[in-house]
């Protein structure tokens, strides 16, 4: 018995664990975003509506002049991260990485 309600707890545990992986990119109704785009682009993909959150901007540490943010989407339960900053300055914000989760 201790073991079978040992075995349920587990499942229970491993059920509510979130995995994470980055992938260079990511289909949304259709549409392909990926790594490298200009966020520009991506805004005519990916409506406002689907932004679930939004980082306050923090340090770029490969660009000083510049800064990074972490936007949040949720497309009908397709559940991502879209990391986005400049790789040159003055530049176009671009996908640094995206995070499935």
């Amino acid at each position: 018995m201790k073991s079978l309600v040992l075995t349920v707890l587990m499942l229970i545990l491993l059920t509510n664990l979130v995995f994470a992986a980055e992938v260079k990119s990511i289909k949304v109704n259709g549409k392909t975003v990926k790594v490298g785009e200009t966020f520009d682009n991506v805004l005519t993909k990916l409506p406002n509506k689907y932004m679930i959150s939004q980082s306050n901007p923090s340090p770029d540490p490969t660009n000083p002049n510049s800064f990074i943010l972490t936007k949040k989407y949720d497309v009908n339960g397709n559940k991502f991260d879209l990391i986005v900053g400049r790789r040159e300055d003055p530049g176009p914000f671009r996908v640094r990485k995206i995070i499935k989760f």
